[in-house]
């Protein structure tokens, strides 16, 4: 799949209020990398995720905000969900010359393995994590507001971001721009994917690959594909029950 992947910029611009920077660490499950996006009309922006913490990461942060205009800062980060690929960034953000911004991301069960495994290198003693909740809204400016979803079924904690505005979601790992998703829990991703099709999204940001055009009819493929395998699943389950009686 990655040799036939299309190449995206490292910088782009995909709306009059949404820019992807490129984490710039491709790979088999990260796709042409992760995308973080830049998401506000003023000088004041959100950062959603903020990759896996590659040292080129910063650098082309930094001229991307110059880029958008001189006068733009990151107040805030939001992170979609605990893999590293997501969070990897918030060090050197915090570290950087930049201004400081609050951090965000859905709690996960304390103590839980998730927590242990995934958030175990993440780094606790500069960041002061502020805990999202589902359907809270967040206003970046007059024009821009956000709604987190919580979709779990990638992960525990996983959200997304509706953009009301526009009228489209920041997916994170939920739908990516090409192949499938890895999920741990089938029927919460199925909920969260019905959860996402309840809003008719017109255009779909996803957390690796290319931006999608035509929300509805990803999201109904999505389903699909998770249905037929959801019926092959229990047609074998039936058919193993059958042999043993």
């Amino acid at each position: 799949l990655m040799s036939r992947l299309p190449p995206l910029p490292e910088f782009a611009r995909l709306s009059d209020r949404v820019w992807r920077v490129m984490g710039l660490n491709p790979g088999r499950w990260t796709l042409q990398g992760t995308n973080t996006y830049l998401v506000g009309r003023g000088a004041r922006k959100v950062l959603i995720d903020c990759g896996a913490g590659r040292p080129e990461y910063l650098p082309l942060l930094i001229q991307s905000l110059k880029t958008i205009s001189e006068d733009c800062f990151i107040s805030d980060i939001y992170l979609s969900h605990c893999h590293s690929d997501h969070w990897g960034g918030v060090e050197q953000i915090l570290t950087s010359p930049l201004s400081k911004p609050n951090v965000h991301k859905f709690p996960l069960p304390p103590g839980g393995k998730d927590e242990t495994s995934f958030m175990g290198s993440f780094p606790w003693s500069l960041v002061k994590l502020t805990p999202l909740e589902d359907n809270q809204i967040i206003k970046v400016d007059p024009n821009t507001t956000l709604h987190v979803l919580h979709t779990p079924g990638h992960a525990n904690d996983h959200c997304a971001f509706w953009f009301e505005e526009e009228q489209s979601i920041f997916t994170a790992d939920c739908i990516l721009g090409h192949g499938s998703v890895i999920f741990s829990d089938l029927s919460e991703y199925m909920a969260s994917l019905k959860k996402m099709e309840a809003l008719v999204p017109k255009r779909l940001y996803p957390g690796h690959g290319t931006m999608i055009e035509n929300g509805p009819a990803k999201i109904k493929e999505y389903i699909n594909v998770r249905k037929q395998r959801e019926d092959q699943i229990v047609r074998i389950m039936h058919s193993d029950t059958k042999k043993q009686s």
